[in-house]
């Protein structure tokens, strides 16, 4: 009864190991894939100049101009940095996934 036990234990703590493995290595890919989903962003929001948005509510353009990030659609009223920073690492994330 006592090697039942025992194979038993082995048994479960070798499951438990390789769980523990297998979820290490599965936030490793989630890092790198962060981590190339930021580096890609930070290249859009330095090498792009335009964007354009269609949608069922209706078109609009982005545009940077002197460094800050314009709608010219409503007489070059300022865009909110951070939601144009947000759009542009949802794009990186799309792009990665392709």
């Amino acid at each position: 009864m006592k090697k039942k036990k025992i194979y038993v234990l082995l048994g479960l703590f070798s499951f438990l190991g390789l769980t523990l493995y297998l979820s290490e290595q599965n936030s490793e890919v989630v890092k790198t894939r962060s981590v190339k989903a930021k580096a890609l962003s930070e290249s859009l929001l330095s090498n792009v100049k335009k964007i354009e948005l269609n949608n069922s509510d209706g078109d609009f353009t982005l545009e940077l101009a002197e460094n800050t990030w314009v709608l010219p659609e409503r007489g070059g009223y300022p865009a909110d940095y951070s939601r144009v920073r947000s759009l542009m690492f949802k794009l990186a994330r799309v792009s990665l996934s392709s």
